[in-house]
């Protein structure tokens, strides 16, 4: 195993002036066992993803202790042996927000990295901000200026311009020293464990991703008040587009987009000529998908009598509305306390839902939502769920 102490931050940064190419077969097997020696790689990917569902892989970043390297999608068809060096659990695979490079390489290549490094999840425990892209954070913790006029170049041509590899190849050279800059302040604070917590959800989010189509309509919070069968109505149609966009590979935009999902149904367009005078929508759609999408709405009271949809949480009574304010302040004073950013900590949602428990008589551990469990359970969760309680007592005196 090649010792971490090895990882050579200006050898790789020289590196990505003239990245090493990868374009076949058998340099990719061999340098794919030399990697599986490594205690860590780091990774990116470039894509395009204009006109379809799933990102088309274009380039794949990759550095070792010393090189970088691009690995050509385009000339490769053998991904075995990248496929185990992904899941090779003594390889620690450093990505920055990595969410649709997870995304490709789950369609591309059936495989999902791990063990995973987040540096944007690990920045925001480290005491770097929430959500800070690549070059910010670079710039912030290493003093380092990323170039980033190649984001929107066409990776799929072939060849590269020097100035898209050098690009390219810059966005893994950086990783290694900024993950040393982000552990070393983890081991000091101990947030290791929930910066790993936090990663291992967001790649099970994303991976799990297309089992989730028959719970999409649920992010419609603006129709919550929707009759319980136009509700199951609209998971239909939402489970119906989820499934077509991937069939098809294309942009949910392209067939129904949510601003339009939304425009159905407070239409409720039970008839072909209504769903066609919908503003925006295209011939297209209601030509070869329109009376799908119609006999959905005029089945609906059918289809909630044999498999009704879960109603979603509507808005909470306006007497909630000052305990919401007390207990979102009493977050930010956690997050103040802490250190943390408040997105990462607490959302008003999570809020809303513990409120939605309480009301609904829910106890014990049960009663904190999934959000508010595991790192943030004794951190915020116990405390906010102990002080709703407390303004629930007050009241009642």
């Amino acid at each position: 195993m090649i010792p971490l102490e090895q990882y050579n931050s200006e050898s790789l940064i020289k590196s990505a002036d003239a990245p090493i190419w990868i374009t076949d077969n058998e340099t990719l097997a061999h340098k794919c066992e030399q990697w599986g020696h490594c205690p860590l790689i780091a990774l990116d990917t470039e894509f395009i993803r204009t006109k379809t569902f799933y990102p088309i892989p274009g380039l794949i970043q990759l550095a070792d202790d010393q090189f970088c390297y691009l690995i050509d999608p385009v000339s490769i068809n053998d991904w075995n042996p990248l496929r185990k060096l992904l899941i090779n659990p003594d390889v620690l695979k450093l990505f920055h927000a990595p969410s649709e490079d997870i995304e490709l390489f789950r369609h591309s290549y059936q495989v999902v990295p791990q063990p995973l490094f987040d540096t944007q999840i690990a920045a925001a425990f480290a005491g770097w901000g929430h959500s800070r892209g690549l070059q910010k954070l670079l710039k912030l913790v290493l003093d380092v200026d990323l170039d980033k006029e190649e984001t929107r170049s066409d990776w799929l041509q072939r060849p590269l311009t020097a100035k898209q590899e050098r690009y390219a190849a810059l966005d893994v050279a950086h990783l290694v020293e900024l993950y040393r800059r982000i552990q070393a302040k983890l081991v000091d604070n101990g947030r290791g464990p929930w910066a790993s917590e936090e990663t291992a959800q967001m790649v099970a989010n994303v991976a799990n991703a297309d089992t989730e189509v028959d719970t999409y309509y649920q992010r419609f919070t603006q129709l919550a008040n929707l009759a319980p069968h136009r509700q199951t109505a609209l998971r239909d149609v939402c489970a119906w587009r989820e499934r077509v966009v991937r069939e098809e590979d294309r942009t949910r935009n392209s067939l129904l987009s949510n601003h339009l999902i939304v425009e159905v149904f407070k239409r409720w367009t039970k008839s072909l000529k209504d769903f066609s005078e919908i503003k925006e929508m295209r011939g297209s759609v209601v030509g070869n998908y329109g009376m799908t999408i119609v006999t959905m709405l005029r089945e609906a009271r059918t289809s909630h009598k044999v498999n009704p949809a879960p109603p979603m949480p509507k808005p909470l009574d306006f007497k909630w509305h000052s305990a919401v304010k007390t207990l979102r302040k009493f977050g930010q004073q956690v997050c103040e306390e802490q250190d943390i950013p408040p997105e990462l900590l607490l959302r008003k949602r999570d809020i809303e839902d513990l409120i939605r428990a309480f009301d609904e008589g829910v106890e014990g551990d049960s009663i904190l939502p999934p959000s508010l469990q595991g790192w943030r359970k004794s951190l915020v969760g116990e405390p906010l769920a102990a002080e709703l309680q407390r303004i629930i007592e007050e009241r009642s005196e």
